[in-house]
């Protein structure tokens, strides 16, 4: 069988090769499409297992004011919050230092409440870095680091760090922010969530179970 295409004469299995063609690279450009027009599902705060309890920390950096803030709370399996602390920070360096600062604050707390097994998690991929490798040892935060790694050690039996997405760290996050709106000579605030943080525990709790 022959077909004429633009003058020129094509066999019946020539332009069958092209239909098949034409149609794969449809088929691709629409799972392409779709594939975009369907993210991913978002992620959410997920609870500690039994006798380890989760603190997640966020600092707070503005560059132009060179403040910022801190955050911390410690949730155990059940969700229930059992400690959280604010506050500002003032002649920060780098968002780094806020970061690790926030991270200090919450394992000094946990430390106090003489916690054993903790996972920590922060949305600072740079500090999650700094714990698992030298990356960040000859950095300006390199003190901040060493101290770190060292109330870790000699405070806790188990521990972990993880950077996870802001998702799944939005009450620390919102908490940093409001540390960072402290007047300039506020006493941190210490084991109090504000009430209009307590919908967004609630969100986690609930999302933690769908």
């Amino acid at each position: 069988m022959q077909c004429q295409e633009g003058g020129q004469q094509r066999s019946g299995s020539h332009l069958a090769g092209l239909i098949n063609s034409y149609a794969e690279e449809w088929s691709s450009f629409k799972q392409a499409k779709e594939n975009v027009s369907q993210p991913s599902a978002r992620k959410s705060w997920k609870p500690p297992p039994e006798n380890t309890v989760k603190l997640n920390c966020d600092g707070a950096f503005f560059a132009g004011e060179r403040t910022g803030g801190w955050s911390f709370v410690i949730r155990e399996w059940d969700g229930g919050v059992i400690s959280a602390g604010y506050g500002k920070l003032e002649n920060v360096g780098e968002a780094i230092h806020a970061e690790i600062i926030a991270c200090l604050q919450g394992i000094q707390r946990a430390a106090d409440l003489g916690m054993q097994r903790m996972i920590l998690e922060t949305d600072a991929s740079m500090v999650a870095q700094a714990m698992k490798s030298t990356d960040y040892d000859r950095s300006s935060a390199s003190g901040l680091i060493w101290e770190m790694k060292d109330l870790l050690a000699c405070n806790f039996t188990s521990f972990a760090v993880n950077h996870i997405p802001r998702s799944c760290n939005l009450v620390a996050d919102s908490l940093a922010t409001l540390g960072a709106s402290l007047s300039v000579c506020a006493v941190p605030v210490l084991d109090s969530i504000p009430s209009c943080m307590r919908e967004l525990v609630a969100n986690d709790l609930a999302a933690s179970y769908e």
